[in-house]
């Protein structure tokens, strides 16, 4: 009688008896899965090189439009939102034209822009003592009014309600009141806060002072 009991299981069976090999010189069925799954086609597309329009970015570099406003790629599909000027108000070397923000200032990349400068409305002897390089009577940039302390905000309310910290400076009261602020200031204040504590506004000349320092210097007079 003759058995037909699959040729392969069947001559595994009769080697095994004998004595012999029983692995016929084929792979197992394991061998055979694993390897059919290592020859299997695997997907190595590559990351993006670069971001598109919408992705986070910290450099122009990262995108793919080679622009980074805001810190966000755009320039393709998505407009880019206008990039402040030098010496404007920043928070990340994104916000700015020429990519560099230095302590909150917008800084060109062919100037001296670092902790060790001045920004305008500071004294200054020479126009490298400026991150404007612009000195002029003793002031950094081209601004009549110098500023009353240190901070940014300071140097901000200058550049921008110059016209009422001089009328300020010209009243005895608002004036004391804006020496007060800039003590407070030194002492780690911000200048919202100190003008506050220091009465500045009330004088008609210190109200406006503060509306315009209010309206003009937010954020630096908010933090500095």
């Amino acid at each position: 009688m003759r058995l037909q009991w699959g040729g392969t299981l069947w001559a595994t069976v009769i080697a095994a008896s004998c004595g012999g090999r029983t692995d016929l010189g084929n792979r197992s069925a394991h061998e055979s899965i694993d390897a059919g799954v290592a020859d299997a086609p695997r997907d190595v597309t590559p990351p993006p090189a670069c971001g598109n329009d919408g992705i986070v970015c910290a450099t122009p570099s990262q995108c793919c439009s080679s622009q980074c406003v805001a810190s966000e790629c755009c320039g393709l599909t998505l407009p880019c939102p206008p990039c402040r000027p030098q010496f404007d108000e920043c928070q990340t070397d994104s916000d700015c034209c020429s990519q560099l923000c230095v302590m909150n200032t917008c800084c060109p990349t062919t100037a001296p822009c670092s902790a060790t400068c001045n920004l305008d409305g500071q004294s200054c002897t020479l126009a490298s003592d400026c991150c404007s390089e612009m000195c002029s009577n003793d002031i950094c940039g081209t601004l009549t009014c110098a500023t009353l302390g240190p901070t940014q905000c300071d140097a901000c309310v200058a550049k921008s309600c110059c016209p009422s910290q001089m009328a300020c400076e010209a009243d005895a009261t608002c004036n004391a009141a804006a020496q007060c602020t800039v003590a407070c200031e030194a002492q780690g204040g911000t200048g919202l806060d100190c003008a506050a504590s220091c009465s500045l506004t009330t004088t008609a000349a210190g109200q406006t002072l503060y509306t315009c320092g209010e309206t003009n210097c937010l954020n630096r007079c908010s933090f500095d």
